[in-house]
Parts: C-alpha cells; sequence; structure tokens
C-alpha cells in the first residue's frame, strides 16, 4: 500500500494541525447550570461535618419546639389527652418536615445519577459509531480514507463538547 503525505502536520500519521472545531473551549452552559442547580441541596450533605451538623440543628430545633409546645399546652390547663395529641401532632409535623428533605435529597441524586447515566450511554453509542468507521475506513478507497476518518473525529469531537462540556 502506498504511503499518503497528509497536507498538513501530522500526529501518529493523522493530520490534526487546522481542522476547525477542534481546541475550541465553547461550552454548553444551560447543562451546566441544569445540574448545579439540582445539585444544590444534595452536594452539602456529602460532606460529613454538613450532615451531622444538619442532624444536630435538627434535634435541637425539634425539641425546642417541643419543649415550647410542651410549655403552652401546659399553661392552658387543658386534659392530659390534649396535651399529648398536640405534642404528638408537633413531632408528627417535625419528623414530616425532615423526612421530607431527605427524600427530596436522595430523588435528586438520583435523578442525577440517571442523567450522567444517559449522558454516558449517548456518548458511547456516539464513540463508538465512529470507531467503528475509523476502523473499517482501511477497505475504502485511499482518496476517501482520510475524510471518513476525519468525518469520524469531527463526529467524536461534537459528541464529547455536547454531552459532556468541560
Amino acid at each position: 500500500m502506498k504511503q499518503r503525505q497528509p497536507s498538513s502536520p501530522s500526529v501518529g500519521g493523522f493530520a490534526v494541525a487546522g481542522r476547525p472545531g477542534y481546541g475550541n473551549s465553547s461550552t454548553n452552559n444551560s447543562s451546566e447550570t441544569r445540574e448545579h442547580k439540582s445539585s444544590g441541596l444534595i452536594d452539602p450533605f456529602d460532606s460529613p461535618w454538613f450532615a451531622n451538623g444538619f442532624l444536630l440543628a435538627s434535634g435541637v430545633i425539634a425539641g425546642s419546639l417541643e419543649f415550647i409546645t410542651h410549655l403552652a399546652v401546659g399553661r392552658m390547663k387543658v386534659t392530659a389527652e390534649y396535651h399529648a395529641f398536640i405534642d404528638a401532632g408537633v413531632i408528627a409535623l417535625m419528623t414530616i418536615a425532615l423526612v421530607g428533605v431527605c427524600f427530596a435529597s436522595a430523588r435528586a441524586r438520583r435523578q442525577r445519577t440517571l442523567e450522567r447515566m444517559r449522558t454516558a450511554s449517548d456518548l458511547n453509542h456516539h464513540v463508538r459509531n465512529a470507531l467503528q468507521v475509523i476502523t473499517l475506513s482501511r477497505y475504502l478507497p485511499e482518496e476517501k480514507q482520510s475524510q471518513a476518518v476525519y468525518t469520524s473525529i469531527d463526529r467524536i469531537d461534537e459528541a464529547l463538547k455536547r454531552l459532556s462540556p468541560q
């Protein structure tokens, strides 16, 4: 097979200099903003200090609210059953609020993980298709081989820019 001479400087036999679109640092800021907004509630809980502080603060708030409710209901001169009902209601509302925050955090984390899995799957699809064209380009006529490789490289580059902006 006759050795090709690339028209521009090459790396490993492939011409890369002067190719449009390479080295372009433009990113898709909307996906970064979307991920940042969705992870605003999640990221702090990854820190053990924040999580433990949140638990401690929640306990202090719940205990203080229960204590204040207990004092307020105690001054009302109501029956013990009504007093227990009010105390249980306050504890139930605090529990609902705290468990709601935990569920919202877990749901947002799951959604972010699913979105990353979809992105990885899409990226895998595009890159594998382009690599298959590159691999099979040796069976094309010589004049079409470099164009097939460059087209595939462009597809990989575009998929990386679109699906995984840096």
